[in-house]
Formats: C-alpha cells, sequence, structure tokens
C-alpha cells in the first residue's frame, strides 16, 4: 500500500478542507493514508462506545464544517462484507463528517484482525475524559469474551490497575437499570460499586431498586449514604455470627466462613471502601447455617430440660428477638431491676440454683429467662428484695414494667433538655442568621425520615400544639415542621436536629418490653454535657414505685 497522502477532496459546498498532517500520529509499517468515501465505511458493531454527547457532537460538526477534520479516522479493510471498511477508531469524526455534509474523510488503513482491533479500541476509549466506566467495563468484557483475555492482559493492554479492572469488569453483572443510570451519568460509580458489594443477584436487583427508586433522596450521587445502605442491609458482618464461623461441619456442603471465597475479606481489592473487616456474601448460605445453628442449640438446652417450646418462645420474643416481652409472664436474667435500690440484675437478686429456662431466638441465640412471679419470689426469698407480683390484665401487661417504662420516659425528657440546652449554649455565636436557610432545610430533611414514634415523643417533650392529621388521627412530624419554621435561630434548629437523631436511638426504650439498657455511646454522651441518665431513671422509679399512703393513715399521721 502507499503511504502518500491525496489531495484533499472537495466538500458538497466546494470548500477544501484541510488535509491532517500535523496532528496525525506517524503512519505506521504496513498502513496506508487515503480519503475513503463515508458510504465506504461501516461502524464496528463490538465499539463499545454507544453514547454520544449531543452539544459535543454539535461542537464538532461545526468545528469540522470550518477546518475540516485534524486527525484521521483509523479503519481496515474486511473481506466478503456489504462496506470495504470497518471503522476501528474515530467514531465520533465519522459521524460529526456526515452531519457535516462532507463526502469523505482522512483515514488510516491497516490490516488488523479482530482482536488487535478490539485493543486498539480499548485503548483509544480509556485514554478518553469522557468514557464512562461502564463503556470502559463493557470494553474490557469485549476482550475477555470474545478473544479470551485474562486479567494480566487486560491491566497490560489498558494500562489499568488489576482492581480497577476487576470493579469495572463486576459492573457487567449490575441490573440493567443501573447500568443506564450509569451509562447516562445518572449514577455515580462509587454507588455502582457498592451494589456490586451485594453478591446475590435477587439482592442485588433489590439493592438497585431501592437506590434508583429513592433517587429524590440523592441516593444515586450520595456515595456515603448508598454505601451505608447497603452495608446495613444487605452485608452480613461474619464478626455478628451467631454460629462459630470457623466450623467447617456445620454445613457440610460448605466450607467454614474463613476458608470461603464468597466473603470480602478474600477479595479486598474489590471491598476495601465497603468499611466492614469481613462480611459474607451469600446470604442463602449464611441463612442455612443460622437454621442449622439454632436446631443444634435448640436439641442442646432440649436435653438439659431447660429449652422452652416454639409457642411459648413466640410469645416471650414477641416484639424483639433480643429482648423478652414483659407481658410474657418471663423476665431476662440479665435485665436490670430497677426497682431494686442497687439496680441489681434478675440473676443477682435470685440466686444460682432458680429454675431457668432458656429462649432460643430466630438467629440461635440462647436468652436465660424465669418465670416473673417465680423471680419475685426468689428475690425476696434470697435478697429480701420485695417487689410488685405481676398483675395481669387485659394483654398481661405487668404495673411495674409500665412505671419502669413510664421512669424512663420522664428521664429521657430531662435528657433531651439537657442535651439541647447544651447544644444551644455552645453554638450560640458560632452561626449567624445568614445561616437560618440552611439549618431549616437540614431540620426538615431530617425531619423527612424520622418514624413515628420519634415524632410522637418530640411532640410531647416540646409541648407543641396539636394538628389533626388526614385521617383524623394527630399529625405529629407536620407540628413538628411548623415548629421549624417557628425556631428563629441556627443554634436553636442545630439543637432541634441533635434532638431528632439521638431520640432515633431511643424508639423502643420507654415502652414496656424494653430492657431499659443504656448504650455505651449515650453513656459517653451524656457525661460529655454533664448529665446523669442513670441517676435521673433511679429518682423517677423511686417516685413511682414508692408505696402510696392512703387518706386513713394520712389523717393518723396527722393526728399523732
Amino acid at each position: 500500500m502507499s503511504t502518500k497522502a491525496a489531495k484533499a477532496p472537495a466538500s458538497k459546498s466546494g470548500a477544501i478542507k484541510t488535509k491532517p498532517v500535523k496532528s496525525n500520529p506517524p503512519l505506521q509499517p504496513g498502513e496506508e493514508f487515503r480519503y475513503l468515501k463515508l458510504t465506504e465505511i461501516e461502524p464496528d458493531a463490538h465499539q463499545t462506545r454507544k453514547h454520544f454527547d449531543a452539544a459535543q457532537m454539535q461542537e464538532l460538526t461545526e468545528s469540522i464544517k470550518q477546518r475540516g477534520v485534524d486527525m484521521a479516522i483509523l479503519v481496515r479493510p474486511v473481506q466478503g462484507a456489504k462496506k470495504p471498511f470497518k471503522l476501528v477508531c474515530g467514531e465520533r469524526r465519522w459521524r460529526a463528517s456526515k452531519a457535516a455534509g462532507l463526502e469523505t474523510i482522512p483515514a488510516r488503513i491497516r490490516v488488523m484482525t479482530d482482536a488487535q482491533a478490539a485493543e486498539s479500541q480499548l485503548v483509544e476509549n480509556t485514554q478518553r475524559a469522557d468514557m464512562t466506566p461502564m463503556e470502559e467495563a463493557q470494553a474490557f468484557e469485549n476482550l475477555r469474551v470474545r478473544f479470551a483475555y485474562s486479567i494480566d492482559d487486560l491491566v497490560t493492554k489498558s494500562g489499568k490497575s488489576e482492581k480497577v479492572v476487576r470493579q469495572r469488569l463486576r459492573l457487567i453483572e449490575l441490573p440493567k437499570a443501573a447500568q443506564t443510570a450509569l451509562l447516562d451519568n445518572k449514577m455515580r460509580l462509587g454507588v455502582a460499586n457498592a451494589i456490586m458489594w451485594v453478591d446475590n443477584k435477587d439482592d442485588r436487583a433489590a439493592a438497585a431498586h431501592y437506590i434508583l427508586s429513592n433517587s429524590h433522596y440523592g441516593l444515586m450521587h450520595n456515595v456515603h449514604e448508598a454505601e451505608d445502605y447497603i452495608r446495613r442491609t444487605f452485608l452480613l458482618q461474619l464478626s455478628k455470627a451467631p454460629f462459630n464461623i470457623r466450623d467447617a461441619k456445620l454445613l457440610p456442603t460448605a466450607n467454614s466462613c474463613l476458608n470461603c471465597p464468597k466473603r470480602t475479606g478474600a477479595a479486598r481489592a474489590l471491598f476495601e471502601d465497603a468499611g466492614v473487616k469481613d462480611s459474607c456474601l451469600d446470604r442463602v448460605c449464611y441463612e442455612k447455617k443460622v437454621e442449622l445453628h439454632r436446631a443444634a442449640q435448640i436439641a442442646k438446652f432440649a436435653a438439659e430440660g431447660t429449652v422452652l417450646d416454639e409457642l411459648t418462645t413466640k410469645k416471650v420474643l414477641r416484639y424483639n428477638q433480643d429482648h423478652v416481652d414483659s407481658s410474657s409472664g418471663y423476665v431476662a436474667l440479665d435485665q436490670t431491676v430497677y426497682a431494686d435500690a442497687k439496680n441489681r440484675t434478675w440473676h443477682q437478686l435470685i440466686g444460682k440454683d432458680a429454675p431457668i429456662k432458656v429462649a432460643v431466638n430466630d438467629s440461635g441465640k440462647a436468652i436465660k429467662v424465669i418465670e416473673r412471679r417465680e423471680a419475685v419470689r426468689l428475690a425476696k426469698e434470697h435478697s429480701d428484695v420485695e417487689l410488685d407480683v405481676p398483675t395481669n390484665r387485659g394483654s398481661g401487661s405487668d404495673a411495674l414494667a409500665r412505671k419502669q417504662a413510664k421512669a424512663r420516659s420522664s428521664a429521657l425528657v430531662e435528657y433531651m433538655v439537657a442535651l439541647t440546652a447544651y447544644i444551644e449554649t455552645i453554638t450560640r455565636d458560632k452561626f449567624h442568621l445568614e445561616h437560618l436557610p440552611l439549618f431549616v432545610l437540614l431540620a426538615k430533611v431530617a425531619l423527612k425520615n424520622a418514624p413515628s414514634e420519634t415524632c410522637r415523643f418530640m411532640f410531647k417533650r416540646r409541648e407543641l400544639p396539636p394538628l389533626a392529621g388526614k385521617f383524623g388521627g394527630a399529625d405529629h412530624k407536620g407540628a413538628l415542621e411548623i415548629a421549624i419554621d417557628a425556631l428563629g435561630t441556627p443554634h436553636a434548629l442545630l439543637a432541634f436536629i441533635c434532638e431528632l437523631v439521638v431520640l432515633e436511638d431511643f424508639q423502643f426504650w420507654t415502652s414496656a418490653s424494653s430492657n431499659g439498657k443504656v448504650e455505651e455511646l449515650h453513656k459517653a454522651l451524656t457525661d460529655l454535657i454533664g448529665f446523669d441518665l442513670a441517676q435521673s431513671i433511679k429518682d423517677f422509679t423511686k417516685q413511682l414505685t414508692a408505696p402510696k399512703t392512703t387518706k386513713a393513715k394520712a389523717k393518723a399521721s396527722l393526728a399523732a
């Protein structure tokens, strides 16, 4: 083939286009430079670039109309095809030339195999600033599937790191809707990578659907929020597994978790951004192990004669798999008895020889319990502590549990008063009125997804005017939104936001079925603001459980 450049032909308008000389790379051995008719060239169906920005294409078209094509496209001759040449690189220039009304285009002609053509396309595409990660993934997949390229081959040819190549290839398994969002630059790469942390296909589809459906919350763009959602919902942290992760015999068809490839720890390069040490990626296997572990636990305690039957277990753990429902007639041995002056647990009050039973929850965790009536009797006998005997009324709730719940609720009110006062004090001079719109919006965003129980408590705590809901009930969230608009300073709004965030941790803490434990995080927070939550609970419990003085006793006392 001749390497001499032919004279640039005229366009339909008659203008002579600039010959591509300086901006073209030198011809390679065996290459030929020629002006080809646009109609002689067929685009490559395997080219992974499918999306072309309309504005950029229009800009390129106008440039070609004015200056011509500065850089030759790359084509290869094909035998037996409808058109003699197939496009390798330069599809944007080819499309823009057609749009500009040109009949010919400068081209470098090189004999190439299918694999060499795909390789050249990969190199050109990965050097483009506007190539989407999804297009890059498709280019890698094209070489891997059609020409059996290994990961090492792709790393060598593309110049990308092994981590990047592997992450891109995983994007091929994204649900189609997520792939489209990534191609259209509507979803950030970090969000797509987070979806791919989910190994199970159905779970991955559910994760993608949730993120795409909640795009108005910014999940497609907020990588941190998307990662947090995936971690909380789909990643099964092995450190929290109820079974022994080293046990290779628990599920004979699977290995021990530590030797399993379906965990984040086995592919750290792909999951180093997940923010967890090691998590299971095979939900089906994990749940099967939990099921087998629970069965083993039940068998173990059944042999000892201490396990509760399934019906009683469901009653005891009715609302929460980790906490005993106070209306069940049972108490957990590790539950603090706030009516006791020393705040001891039931286990400390009743001694070691008590008739203990075991409730095995859904995850196989063994929760030691005892019938409340028996616990009250043993507390008197073993520790000389007088406690209320449960009064089973209606739903089976008892007076003591209700009083303890009321004490916690009152203590929580004091906690929120102390917290908001502290926040307002330390931030009073930090913000100014120009910051007000920001904090109003932040408060409304925080309120938008707040649980109804949190809104109800906050509504009562702040003693807000009632607001009727659409269906006749009280609209606590609506009343709080009105309160946000009424708060006229940034520091007051910040205190509102902090109260809302903290209260979400206490949704069920004030219910009669809660064990009343305070997390270490809140112990640290109350210490920081100088509020003694434990003492507050004790004071309110003492007030509510103190024997009531009858009128007759009061008169006798006065007469004496």
